[in-house]
């Protein structure tokens, strides 16, 4: 399978991280994906999951755990999710508004 080919399903968000030297970890991530490939190449013993994406808005956080990032990148993400949901809401409530 080609590599650029994209795959049936769109990831939801892509994260990578990198331990850092001296200690703790780096983590990247993002929910915003333009043009992401997503798909196995090679095949039987030489197949491996292909991943190809440009990650835009991304998150980079630093910490002392795997865990620790994790939960503060899900954390910055719901929060975000909730806003949007609170101004939707809002702007649905000013249109109902009689004028």
């Amino acid at each position: 399978m080609n590599a650029r080919v994209p795959s049936t399903g769109k990831p939801a968000f892509i994260m990578t991280g990198i331990e850092r030297p001296g200690g703790g970890v780096r983590l990247y991530a993002s929910r915003d994906l333009p043009g992401v490939f997503f798909g196995v190449t090679g095949q039987d013993d030489t197949a491996a999951w292909h991943v190809d994406a440009d990650m835009r808005h991304a998150l980079v956080i630093d910490g002392s755990s795997w865990g620790e990032v994790f939960a503060r990148a899900f954390e910055i993400w719901g929060n975000h999710d909730r806003a949007v949901e609170v101004d939707a809401a809002r702007r649905d409530a000013r249109r109902e508004l009689p004028r």
